[in-house]
Protein backbone atom coordinates (compact mmCIF):
# COMPACT_ATOMS: atom_id res chain seq x y z
CA UNK A 1 0.00 0.00 0.00
CA UNK A 2 1.54 3.25 -0.99
CA UNK A 3 1.98 6.00 1.56
CA UNK A 4 0.38 8.97 1.77
CA UNK A 5 1.99 12.06 2.26
CA UNK A 6 0.42 15.13 3.68
CA UNK A 7 1.80 18.53 4.12
CA UNK A 8 -0.17 19.76 6.70
CA UNK A 9 0.79 19.49 10.44
CA UNK A 10 -1.96 21.32 11.46
CA UNK A 11 -4.61 18.37 10.59
CA UNK A 12 -2.78 16.82 13.13
CA UNK A 13 -3.54 19.24 16.04
CA UNK A 14 -7.04 19.76 14.68
CA UNK A 15 -7.49 15.88 14.44
CA UNK A 16 -6.38 15.81 18.25
CA UNK A 17 -8.81 18.49 19.29
CA UNK A 18 -11.86 16.92 17.69
CA UNK A 19 -11.05 13.60 18.30
CA UNK A 20 -13.26 13.17 21.95
CA UNK A 21 -16.63 14.47 20.10
CA UNK A 22 -16.20 11.91 17.58
CA UNK A 23 -16.43 8.86 20.71
CA UNK A 24 -18.51 6.37 17.70
CA UNK A 25 -14.92 6.26 15.73
CA UNK A 26 -12.02 6.46 17.79
CA UNK A 27 -8.93 7.24 15.61
CA UNK A 28 -6.17 4.15 15.48
CA UNK A 29 -3.23 3.01 13.66
CA UNK A 30 -0.27 4.79 12.96
CA UNK A 31 1.28 8.21 11.77
CA UNK A 32 4.63 9.08 10.50
CA UNK A 33 5.52 12.67 11.17
CA UNK A 34 9.07 13.83 8.99
CA UNK A 35 9.58 17.59 10.16
CA UNK A 36 12.70 20.06 10.01
CA UNK A 37 15.22 19.62 12.91
CA UNK A 38 14.44 22.84 14.30
CA UNK A 39 10.57 21.66 14.89
CA UNK A 40 12.10 19.16 17.12
CA UNK A 41 10.70 20.60 20.35
CA UNK A 42 7.47 22.04 19.25
CA UNK A 43 6.60 18.68 17.45
CA UNK A 44 7.25 16.25 20.40
CA UNK A 45 4.82 18.09 22.26
CA UNK A 46 2.07 18.30 19.87
CA UNK A 47 2.90 14.08 19.66
CA UNK A 48 2.59 14.16 22.78
CA UNK A 49 -1.00 15.87 23.79
CA UNK A 50 -1.71 13.97 20.33
CA UNK A 51 -0.97 10.46 21.75
CA UNK A 52 -3.31 11.17 24.99
CA UNK A 53 -5.97 12.40 23.08
CA UNK A 54 -5.67 9.53 20.55
CA UNK A 55 -4.01 6.71 23.09
CA UNK A 56 -4.66 4.23 20.04
CA UNK A 57 -2.57 5.88 17.34
CA UNK A 58 0.78 5.66 17.42
CA UNK A 59 3.17 8.51 16.24
CA UNK A 60 6.58 8.17 14.76
CA UNK A 61 8.68 11.10 14.62
CA UNK A 62 11.68 11.14 12.08
CA UNK A 63 13.50 14.80 12.77
CA UNK A 64 16.20 15.50 9.91
CA UNK A 65 16.85 19.01 8.05
CA UNK A 66 15.08 19.53 5.14
CA UNK A 67 16.79 18.29 2.62
CA UNK A 68 17.10 14.83 4.40
CA UNK A 69 14.02 14.58 4.88
CA UNK A 70 12.90 14.77 1.07
CA UNK A 71 16.02 12.78 -0.22
CA UNK A 72 14.62 10.02 2.48
CA UNK A 73 10.84 10.15 0.72
CA UNK A 74 11.83 10.16 -2.55
CA UNK A 75 14.05 6.84 -1.55
CA UNK A 76 10.70 5.06 -0.32
CA UNK A 77 11.08 6.26 3.38
CA UNK A 78 6.74 6.32 4.73
CA UNK A 79 6.27 9.22 6.08
CA UNK A 80 2.52 10.47 6.11
CA UNK A 81 3.18 14.38 7.04
CA UNK A 82 5.86 16.37 5.86
CA UNK A 83 6.95 20.33 7.83
CA UNK A 84 10.01 21.30 5.62
CA UNK A 85 11.33 24.49 7.08
CA UNK A 86 11.63 25.90 3.21
CA UNK A 87 8.42 26.01 0.47
CA UNK A 88 11.54 24.84 -2.26
CA UNK A 89 12.00 21.09 -0.40
CA UNK A 90 8.56 20.46 -0.81
CA UNK A 91 8.26 21.54 -3.97
CA UNK A 92 10.77 18.81 -4.88
CA UNK A 93 8.10 16.38 -3.42
CA UNK A 94 5.35 18.10 -5.30
CA UNK A 95 7.52 17.95 -8.59
CA UNK A 96 8.64 14.36 -8.60
CA UNK A 97 5.06 13.25 -7.32
CA UNK A 98 5.72 12.10 -3.93
CA UNK A 99 2.94 14.75 -2.39
CA UNK A 100 -0.87 13.91 -2.69
CA UNK A 101 -2.17 17.60 -1.64
CA UNK A 102 -1.16 20.62 -2.10
CA UNK A 103 1.53 22.52 0.32
CA UNK A 104 0.15 25.05 2.77
CA UNK A 105 1.83 27.47 4.40
CA UNK A 106 1.23 26.64 8.56
CA UNK A 107 4.00 29.03 10.34
CA UNK A 108 6.44 31.69 9.76
CA UNK A 109 9.38 32.69 11.12
CA UNK A 110 12.09 35.52 10.95
CA UNK A 111 15.23 36.78 12.22
CA UNK A 112 15.47 39.08 15.49
CA UNK A 113 18.67 40.09 16.70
Amino acid sequence: MKRIIGVLMVGICAVGTVAPAVAASPLKGEITVSAAASLTDSFTALAKAFRAANPKVKVRLNFGSSSTLVAQIQSGAPSDVIAAADLSSVEKLVTSGNVVAAPRVFARNSLSI
